[in-house]
């Protein structure tokens, strides 16, 4: 499930085809540190935090036009809303590389 696609150019789309306000949209997500927030509430086992911070990375992502990743943050969205923290274990690691290689993606692309 390791597949990562972005796609800047529906992203750009979802900024209403204006790619500077794209560019300002991906540089607040990265500002926002909500990946960063996700680690800490992941550790602490605030599964309630961890909840409504991973349903904010998914419209995010999505926005952005990081779908994989976006996909994976809507199946741990509802792993914690289920209290499966099975899943949320098996998946943490891989999504959180998903974020950064998406991301990572996108910066190469607007370079």
């Amino acid at each position: 499930f390791m597949n990562c696609d972005v796609d800047i150019s529906a992203g750009i789309e979802n900024c209403g085809g204006d790619e500077e306000f794209y560019k300002e949209v991906f540089d607040s997500f990265i500002e926002e540190g909500k990946k960063e927030e996700l680690i800490k509430n992941y550790e602490d086992k605030d599964w309630d935090m961890y909840t409504i911070n991973v349903h904010s990375l998914k419209g995010t992502l999505r926005l952005i036009g990081a779908l994989d990743a976006g996909e994976v943050a809507e199946k741990l969205q509802h792993a914690s809303e289920e209290k499966d923290i099975a899943t949320i274990d098996s998946m943490q690691k891989d999504f959180i590389s998903m974020v950064d290689i998406s991301i990572a993606k996108i910066r190469g692309e607007l370079s």
